[in-house]
């Protein structure tokens, strides 16, 4: 199921043209990795979670070379990435997983994107690599829980007390 996400995520984020592109830009690189990505850029250095920076997170093409990360126009040549770690996560719909990185002018990305075993069969950037649930942030659980009331409630209008 993972697979077939990831096809479809890279099908509307248009992950083929966009790969073909960057390498005509740069016929030096070798493309480890391109893939659709919501993509934050963070203050500091954070756990990823279920939160409202992912709501509005930079939804681009994720691209990993053998001399930097590319995300949009967030450009981090791999020289400068002082810590990265890669972290695996499970939900309903197959796996998923979360590449953190620093750099070395102490700023923190998370890059979030469906599985694919390209990124840990590489040895361009080491990385940590660490299975974990996301946790729920307190605005995730706050949203969830009104929606759910709102379901709650649409159903005992539309169906229980007409």
């Amino acid at each position: 199921m993972s697979d077939i996400i990831r096809k479809i995520t890279n099908i509307i984020y248009n992950s083929n043209s966009i790969r073909k592109k960057y390498l005509l830009e740069n016929p030096s690189e070798k493309i480890i990795m391109c893939d659709a990505s919501k993509s934050v850029k963070l203050d500091e250095d954070k756990t990823p979670e279920y939160g409202k920076e992912w709501i509005t997170a930079k939804r681009c093409v994720f691209i990993f070379s053998d001399k930097k990360i590319k995300a949009g126009k967030w450009e981090i040549p791999i020289n400068q990435i002082d810590n990265a770690e890669l972290i695996k996560f499970s939900t309903l719909y197959g796996k998923g997983m979360v590449l953190k990185i620093s750099t070395i002018q102490n700023e923190y990305y998370q890059f979030g994107l469906q599985y694919n075993k390209e990124i840990e069969n590489q040895n361009i950037l080491n990385f940590k690599i660490s299975e974990q649930k996301l946790k729920l942030s307190l605005f995730s659980i706050i949203i969830r829980i009104i929606a759910i009331s709102f379901l709650i409630y649409y159903i005992i209008t539309k169906f229980i007390i007409k």
